[in-house]
């Protein structure tokens, strides 16, 4: 009965990567390379929020332990217990089975509990910024950087119509303004 559970495990895991190599088809592929891209990027940010997360872990952990720990040894007795509350109200997920007693302890919990929105907050403007910027790369150099030539070419363009005397008007591409180069002798 084993060999057969293990057969069958080992069929749901082939199942499994085929289901994992539709994600790098298509439109997914290039979204799954921006995301890796924003995090690359933006490493340094995110594991500096990373490390203030694990600060504000800790440190609540221990402070529900100073205030609570005599009053509920149970579920704050030590510093690693609270921690399982500390990650809860960190998260914003709070099941609510392990809460404060004291007055203290329920105002540590509302601070912790505000941090946690923070936290959470702090990476996922990270990764937007970053997500959009790749994003904006991959746009501009498919254009071939459009943006680029329109420039050289509105800046080429009084030395090209010098001796004309007429008005021309330019383009943007990207911004649809028209922009009025006159030359006058």
């Amino acid at each position: 009965m084993s060999q057969r559970r293990a057969n069958f495990m080992l069929l749901r895991l082939f199942r499994l990567l085929r289901i994992l190599r539709l994600a790098t088809l298509g439109k997914f592929s290039l979204a799954m390379r921006h995301l890796s891209q924003a995090v690359t990027d933006r490493k340094e940010e995110l594991l500096l929020s990373l490390m203030l997360a694990t600060f504000v872990l800790v440190f609540s952990a221990a402070g529900m332990y100073l205030l609570e720990g005599e009053n509920d040894p149970q579920t704050f007795g030590s510093i690693p217990r609270a921690m399982w509350w500390s990650v809860c109200p960190l998260t914003t997920v709070d099941y609510g089975d392990i809460y404060p007693h004291t007055v203290l302890g329920k105002i540590l919990g509302g601070v912790t509990s505000i941090a946690g929105i923070g936290l959470i907050a702090m990476p996922t403007g990270i990764l937007a910024a970053a997500f959009s910027a790749a994003f904006q790369r991959t746009r501009i150099a498919r254009q071939g950087d459009a943006g680029w030539t329109e420039r050289q070419r509105i800046a080429e363009a009084p030395a090209s119509l010098a001796g004309c005397g007429k008005s021309r008007s330019v383009l943007f591409s990207e911004q649809s303004v028209p922009l009025s180069v006159e030359v006058t002798h």
